[in-house]
């Protein structure tokens, strides 16, 4: 009989203990991340549907009766015969005569909000048509309960004690508001508004802003956005969590100038130059283009992870792979552009890269269909279409053919694409204009070939192209497309098959069709290509007056949105001398730098970098530095050009009248317009002649301590559901 081990057993059972004590460990780390992500997300929600959902606004005439209800409270207590109190006593009789004046304000004030027992709200209509609002806004805003209670009247309205604490009254809202996004997609969004009840503290002032456009997003240039580190790598150069407008100089009546070899050597737009650009939680805007000039550049726009997102979007001329001009940027190699937004080009989406892909799951608007000249150039502005030049997905030999699809350059689109335009060939003598939306260099060879339908040639240097069809009918867009689409499927123009075979199969080798993929739901002037297949222009008349009256509209809206930074009706008034100017740290915490006009030096640029300390000077702003991220918040105002370096973490707005240059990595610029609503408001002596521009999307009011000058916020948002 064998003796047992009784050490073995004792070394078997740790070590089973040890790894159900790793696993158990691993399970609650997953367990915190994910919960950690719940919270991001939530407040990423928050941010996204505020506006369109009209919740904002509603907050704004929270946030106002609330500063009603304080200031009858500061009367109430003004009113109070101080001879008749005593010193011990005055503190406490104060608060509670300012806090049930204000009490009362507030419920008197909100049932007078809402109708009972429907809970509609009765201001909807005045919310909708109110300053700062738009035609592309649809909302309903219902009251759900009060207090954690089904609606019954309008008696429910009142403060409530919260737990043991019978001074700490608050009263909640639980609100649902059903909205369209986009062409009757409605959502609902469901919130809770808790307001609270302030001590009194010494006597508050109610102060009133606008809330200005310029200071609504986190990056504003006047010229270009470029992104250009040391070395060209691929590496998270800026990451940007808010909207981000460019070209803002760029005059309306000179939009989109770089096309076609025609340079605007002024303003480009966003070019990227190796390295990454993130943008999430807001628009993408660029008055002129946005292009990857160089090898290892990325452009990623929106939530990667999550579904296509319709609720911001990226607007701009141009926006592709490619160098200044079409056709050029060959040598650009592994660069990437992809968006959960919808995209809206008023010319073209080009791929000119190699091993580059555009993905688009937000969906592609090609919106301008008029080929027009610029008034001030006396050249032509193009209209949109899908150009594509990149060596690795154009039909060669059998070597390029063998090379795997997944290797290769790549377009694919998403939820909807419409193009409204068609592409042209560089000839020399005068332009020609295909019958492609999308467009793959090489296919021109469909029309220099002769079905034998009648089609009559003309030269374009240095090709002979068809030009008219019997009778000299000269053939419009509509017909080249029908002319590609049937030669290609092996039929003449009038849609009986070829009988030359050679012909069919020479076609058929030399026209490229791979590696692009368009969504179902397709709109367009011209042929397009997808699934390794042509497909015919599909788009309707009405459709087209549709696109003219939508999203042409739309485009239109955002990028005049904010105006000229350098005109004399500019959206800036900066101080005329440089004593006027305020560039400092508050409490060495919050940066206020706001440029003088003495300092509109082309010459002139604004270092933002990490070192030992915050630090700040006409030149140079200084960030203290972290392990390793040097965390920064405030305000930027500068007339002169802007170079980041690496590893700032920075809260509030940058805005420059000239170019933004990004040269490091790991930096990051978060928009939040409630800590600039404070910062502003607190110190509007400073901004108030500052911001002079039309453009207001709101006023905002602020309930400021006069005792320490702080400002109170009394209506806090919680409990969101997206549905």
């Amino acid at each position: 009989m064998m003796r047992k081990k009784k050490g073995a057993t004792l070394a078997y059972v740790i070590v089973v203990l040890a790894i159900v004590a790793i696993i158990g460990t691993a399970i609650v780390s997953l367990a915190l991340t994910n919960y950690k992500s719940i919270i991001l997300n939530s407040k990423r929600t928050e941010n996204l549907y505020m506006s369109e959902s009209g919740l904002d606004k509603l907050k704004v005439y929270l946030d106002n009766i609330t500063a009603y209800g304080v200031e009858e409270g500061n009367k109430a207590v003004d009113k109070l015969n101080l001879a008749e109190l005593s010193s011990s006593s005055l503190e406490d009789k104060q608060n509670k005569v300012f806090k049930e004046s204000y009490e009362k304000s507030v419920e008197d004030n909100l049932k007078k909000l809402f109708e009972f027992p429907s809970g509609d709200l009765n201001i909807n209509n005045l919310l909708k048509s109110q300053e700062g609002q738009n035609e592309f806004e649809n909302y309903d805003i219902k009251l759900l309960s009060i207090n954690g209670k089904k609606i019954k009247n309008n008696e429910d309205i009142v403060f409530l004690s919260s737990g043991k604490d019978r001074d700490n009254k608050n009263l909640s809202l639980r609100v649902n508001s059903k909205f369209n996004v986009n062409n009757k997609n409605y959502k609902n969004v469901t919130l809770t508004y808790k307001i609270e009840v302030p001590n009194y503290n010494g006597k508050y002032t109610i102060k009133t802003i606008p809330v200005h456009n310029i200071w609504t997003e986190a990056l504003v240039v006047g010229n270009d956005l470029n992104i250009k580190p040391k070395v060209e790598k691929n590496s998270d150069n800026l990451t940007v969590d808010g909207g981000i407008f460019v070209a803002a100089n760029a005059d309306d009546d000179q939009l989109n100038d770089v096309i076609n070899n025609i340079t605007n050597d002024d303003i480009n737009g966003v070019v990227i130059s190796g390295g990454t650009l993130k943008v999430r939680n807001g628009d993408l805007i660029s008055k002129e283009d946005i292009r990857l000039n160089s090898s290892n550049s990325n452009l990623n726009v929106g939530n990667i992870n999550e579904k296509a997102d319709e609720t911001n979007g990226v607007f701009t001329g141009n926006i592709g792979v490619n160098d200044v001009g079409i056709g050029s940027g060959k040598n650009i190699k592994n660069s990437n552009i992809s968006s959960q937004y919808p995209v809206y080009a008023m010319n073209d989406l080009i791929l000119n890269g190699v091993n580059s892909k555009i993905k688009l799951n937000g969906g592609f608007y090609g919106i301008n269909s008029n080929r027009t000249e610029n008034k001030s150039t006396g050249k032509e502005n193009n209209s949109s279409a899908i150009i594509v030049n990149s060596p690795d997905m154009i039909t060669k030999n059998d070597e390029e053919e063998s090379k795997k699809d997944n290797e290769k350059s790549s377009i694919e689109i998403g939820n909807k694409a419409i193009i409204m335009g068609s592409a042209y060939i560089n000839t020399k003598s005068e332009q020609y204009q295909t019958g492609e939306s999308v467009a793959i260099k090489g296919n021109y060879i469909a029309y220099t070939v002769d079905d034998g339908s009648g089609v009559t040639f003309k030269y374009y240097n240095p090709l002979q192209l068809i030009d008219s069809i019997e009778n000299n009918k000269n053939l419009t867009v509509e017909d080249k497309a029908k002319y590609f689409n049937n030669i290609y499927h092996g039929k003449n123009f009038n849609g009986e098959y070829l009988n030359n075979d050679t012909i069919k199969n020479y076609l058929k080798e030399k026209i490229s069709v791979s590696n692009i993929s368009l969504p179902e739901d397709t709109k367009s002037i011209g042929v397009t290509i997808s699934g390794n297949d042509i497909k015919f222009n599909n788009i309707t008349l009405e459709e087209q007056k549709e696109v003219r009256e939508n999203q042409l509209k739309e485009y239109l809206h955002k990028t005049s949105y904010i105006g000229n930074l350098l005109k004399k009706e500019s959206e800036i008034a900066f101080p005329k001398n440089e004593i006027d100017a305020k560039k400092e740290f508050i409490n060495n915490k919050d940066l206020i730098y706001i440029d003088s006009e003495s300092n509109n030096d082309n010459n002139k640029t604004l270092t933002i970098k990490s070192g030992k300390e915050n630090k700040v000077n006409n030149d140079t702003i200084t960030f203290k530095e972290g392990n390793p991220i040097a965390h920064g918040q405030g305000i930027i105002i500068t007339n002169k050009d802007v170079v980041i370096e690496d590893n700032i973490d920075f809260k509030g707005t940058i805005i420059t009248t000239k170019s933004l240059t990004v040269k490091g990595e790991n930096n990051k610029i978060t928009y939040d317009k409630e800590y600039l609503k404070v910062l502003i408001g607190s110190n509007y002596d400073i901004f108030k002649n500052l911001f002079v521009g039309k453009g207001v999307s709101e006023k905002t009011t602020l309930i400021i301590n006069d005792g320490n000058n702080s400002i109170k916020d009394l209506v806090k948002t919680s409990n969101w559901e997206v549905n």
